[in-house]
């Protein structure tokens, strides 16, 4: 297969029409699975932000991969790589680096863009030399005062409003008259961030909620083979991404 046998679109969400969004969903689907229509329109038609871009791999009039620069806003106008997915057929072929390439032409070098890969495309990100901002290691959320240390960014109330319309069952906790958003999982909550009065109002309280998780900068003796993932960047830029910009919360 030749790079020439593929054509690349990309669209703004406001643009998409119909089959665009079913060529989307469908190659999320043949890889990752549970794509809904609901959580297209949550994450992308609904976005709080504005207009998102997305790009569709086609292969003699198939899609075969997909991929997007989600709106999502941080100290201005920014851009998360999410929801990149390449059927087997097409992996191996620069298919992944060329979306991306193509979609940083759109938007500009000058626009802040970032990313939370997971271990399948955390090497390509690499190979196309993104900066890795941090990475992140498991950790236990015991002692507050620590865990605003290395996350200062407070979740804004806009943002918590669209949390909310999601699927997941989030939560906020009180400690020592601090508000953090919790995320049940299968075993344990998650720790999100710490969020305004305000926006925690929007959630409902736990209590006694047992053991929190949170994703750490940093590498202690009880995490260090427990690596689960990285922020990264195209470019370097003068300010941290907060881990609740993560797309994977609006799912």
């Amino acid at each position: 297969m030749e790079n020439n046998e593929i054509k690349y679109v990309l669209k703004w969400t406001n643009q998409c029409d119909d089959k665009f969004i079913d060529d989307f969903l469908h190659v999320e689907n043949m890889v990752f699975g549970g794509f809904t229509k609901k959580l297209f329109e949550n994450k992308y038609l609904h976005n709080i932000y504005g207009p998102s871009l997305i790009t569709i791999a086609y292969l003699n009039n198939k899609p075969v991969a997909a991929d997007s620069m989600i709106r999502n806003d941080y100290n201005g106008i920014a851009y998360q790589s999410a929801d990149t997915c390449v059927l087997e057929e097409c992996r191996g072929k620069g298919v992944f680096s060329q979306m991306k390439k193509r979609e940083i032409e759109i938007l500009g070098e000058d626009k802040t863009i970032f990313g939370f890969p997971n271990g399948n495309s955390f090497p390509g990100f690499v190979k196309m030399g993104w900066t890795i901002q941090c990475r992140l290691y498991p950790a236990l959320f015991l002692f507050p005062s620590l865990f605003d240390k290395e996350n200062p960014a407070l979740i804004d109330v806009e943002y918590a409003k669209w949390l909310k319309k999601t699927d997941r069952k989030f939560f906020y906790i009180k400690i020592c008259k601090k508000h953090y958003l919790i995320l049940q999982g299968q075993k344990h909550f998650q720790m999100v961030g710490r969020i305004e009065p305000e926006s925690a109002m929007l959630f409902e309280r736990k209590k006694h909620p047992g053991i929190i998780r949170f994703r750490s900068k940093k590498k202690r003796f009880f995490n260090d083979n427990g690596y689960s993932g990285s922020i990264i960047t195209y470019g370097k830029i003068p300010f941290d991404i907060p881990y609740w910009k993560v797309d994977t919360l609006l799912n």
